[in-house]
């Protein structure tokens, strides 16, 4: 049994660029998952400027289920993030 799946970049025919995140879970910390995808999400367009991608959650156990995940909601998990860690500081 994988008990580690690497990320991807993948071209997607309608949202450019896609930047998977593979989860071996059920989902059921969606919102906890979402952070590494918004990390990526943040530094995308570092990499390549003016570029449009998407996000995807791609759950793999039990069964097989793919969340999307659009730009802004990439974007406001990752600010969640950044407002957890100032209250700690």
């Amino acid at each position: 049994m994988a008990t580690k799946l690497d990320d991807a970049i993948r071209i997607h025919p309608e949202r450019h660029l896609e930047v998977v995140d593979y989860r071996l879970s059920q989902g059921a910390r969606q919102k906890a998952d979402l952070v590494q995808l918004a990390i990526y999400a943040h530094l995308l367009p570092i990499w390549r400027p003016g570029c449009a991608f998407s996000g995807t959650l791609e759950y793999y156990l039990p069964t097989f289920h793919e969340v999307a995940v659009a730009p802004d909601e990439a974007a406001v998990a990752l600010s969640r993030v950044r407002q957890r860690s100032s209250v700690c500081a």
